[in-house]
C-alpha cells in the first residue's frame, strides 16, 4: 500500500537528510545463527516482525547460553532475518545454521528512534543515499 504522510514521517526525513553514511571495511565474517522470513517494512505484516525478531534472538540465546560472541543480524533479499554470532571456527556451535558474509566495504548507518519507524532509515538510505551517492548496492544481505 502507499506510504502515509505523516509529521513524523517529513521529520524523521529531515534528520534522514543529515544521516551519513560511515563507509567501513570488514574482513569476511563467519556467523552462526537461526533465521525466519520476515515482513517487508511498507507492508501490512511489517508490525508482526516487533514480536516475531525477538523471539529468534530468544530461541538463539536458548541454543548458545550465556556466551561472549558477538552479536550480528542480517536481512537477504527474500526477507529471510538471521539473527546470529561471529564466530572463530567455522566449526563453532555447529548445531546452527552458517553464514559466510563476505568481506569489503560496508556503509554504516545509524537508525535513530523506535523499531517501528525503521522504514523512514530504510527509505532514505536506499531512496536517498544510493542514488546520491554514486554508489551500487552490490548482491547480499543488510547486515545489523
Amino acid at each position: 500500500g502507499k506510504r502515509k504522510i505523516t509529521v513524523q514521517y517529513i521529520q524523521n526525513l529531515h534528520r534522514g537528510e543529515m544521516m551519513e553514511a560511515k563507509l567501513i571495511t570488514l574482513p569476511e565474517i563467519i556467523t552462526r545463527g537461526l533465521s525466519e522470513t520476515i515482513n517487508h517494512v511498507h507492508s501490512e505484516g511489517f508490525p508482526d516482525n516487533l514480536q516475531t525478531i525477538p523471539k529468534i534472538w530468544s530461541k538463539l540465546r536458548n541454543e548458545i547460553g550465556n556466551s561472549t560472541y558477538q552479536k550480528l543480524s542480517t536481512i537477504d533479499e527474500s526477507l529471510n532475518y538471521f539473527a546470529g554470532v561471529i564466530v572463530k571456527d567455522e566449526d563453532d556451535l555447529s548445531q546452527l545454521e552458517k553464514k559466510v558474509l563476505p568481506g569489503g566495504e560496508y556503509a554504516e548507518f545509524i537508525h535513530r528512534g523506535p523499531m517501528s519507524q525503521i522504514e523512514h532509515t530504510m527509505d532514505f538510505i536506499y531512496g536517498v543515499w544510493f542514488p546520491q551517492s554514486g554508489r551500487k548496492r552490490r548482491a547480499g544481505p543488510d547486515l545489523s
